[in-house]
């Protein structure tokens, strides 16, 4: 079986979709919605970033956070 990655506009997606599934040629697995800040959460998280800008001392690197993961 061959694989095929195309582009649609935006617009056309849900049209496309519907056609290759009524034709058989695929199952299409479908895309969860895109995810959609409120201005609250927006600030908020730019808030943290400014914290972080602030005081880079305060984060630890990515290899230390794994290790402090608990992946049991």
């Amino acid at each position: 079986m061959t694989q095929v990655t195309v582009e649609i506009p935006d617009n056309k997606l849900s049209f496309f979709i519907e056609l290759v599934e009524r034709l058989g040629f695929a199952q299409v697995e479908k895309l969860p919605a895109p995810l959609v800040l409120t201005e609250q959460q927006k600030n908020l998280v730019e808030a943290e970033r400014n914290k972080m800008k602030a005081n880079p001392d305060s984060m630890i690197d990515w290899e230390q956070a794994r290790n402090m993961l608990n992946t049991d």
